[in-house]
């Protein structure tokens, strides 16, 4: 998808956007999120269909936020949106951040998965950021091969799993997408250069990683 005029990628291989208290940015398109995380988030008492279209960074703590405890903390919450920027996949929301400052919009990921993950990797909002920011430096390689893996949704679960399960049945799966090298009874194994550069985005959410398997 090309960029259009006025409108910013949410991640790009240099990090998150960022962006100010007060700001207020809708998303292109806006993104579905599972429907479980959605009860958690708006407080309905039935599951209903929820899209973020719009993305608000809070000056100051709002009631009944949800706390987000990683490397970094966030605050959120959602509620009902009038805006969008295109017809949603279910009800319209905003998502309400709170951070004490300024705010990467990493945690929109987290929620998304699995069901928005592409739209939120490969979309757009309408504020230029203050600025990116990543967790981690970049190690070598294309870092495009990381947006891949996390707008992939097999791929990112897969990855994900990487992480707490060193097991040979999911070593062998994350070889055959492409995570994980060289595949199980090869050798001692590693996570693959395209992988690296998508957990280097999301590491603030992961613990340190273990050593590598062979």
């Amino acid at each position: 998808m090309a960029q259009r005029r006025g409108l910013y990628r949410v991640v790009t291989p240099r990090g998150w956007a960022v962006l100010p208290p007060g700001a207020e940015a809708v998303l292109w398109p806006p993104v579905d999120l599972p429907k479980a995380r959605a009860l958690d988030l708006a407080g309905h008492r039935t599951l209903l269909p929820v899209s973020i279209s719009v993305v608000k960074v809070l000056p100051e703590p709002g009631r009944d936020m949800y706390l987000l405890k990683a490397r970094r903390t966030y605050m959120l919450s959602a509620a009902r949106a009038s805006k969008a920027s295109s017809p949603p996949g279910g009800v319209t929301h905003e998502l309400r951040i709170f951070c004490g400052g300024p705010c990467d919009l990493s945690p929109l990921y987290f929620l998304s998965l699995p069901r928005g993950a592409a739209a939120v990797v490969r979309g757009f909002i309408d504020v230029e950021p203050v600025e990116r920011w990543a967790p981690a430096p970049a190690p070598e390689g294309d870092p495009k091969g990381g947006l891949d893996i996390l707008a992939d949704p097999k791929r990112a679960v897969a990855l994900l799993t990487l992480v707490y399960d060193k097991s040979r049945e999911a070593r062998r799966l994350g070889c055959e997408l492409g995570l994980w090298t060289p595949c199980p009874g090869e050798g001692p194994g590693r996570f693959t250069a395209a992988a690296q550069h998508a957990l280097r985005l999301i590491a603030h959410f992961l613990p340190a990683e273990g050593p590598d398997e062979g």
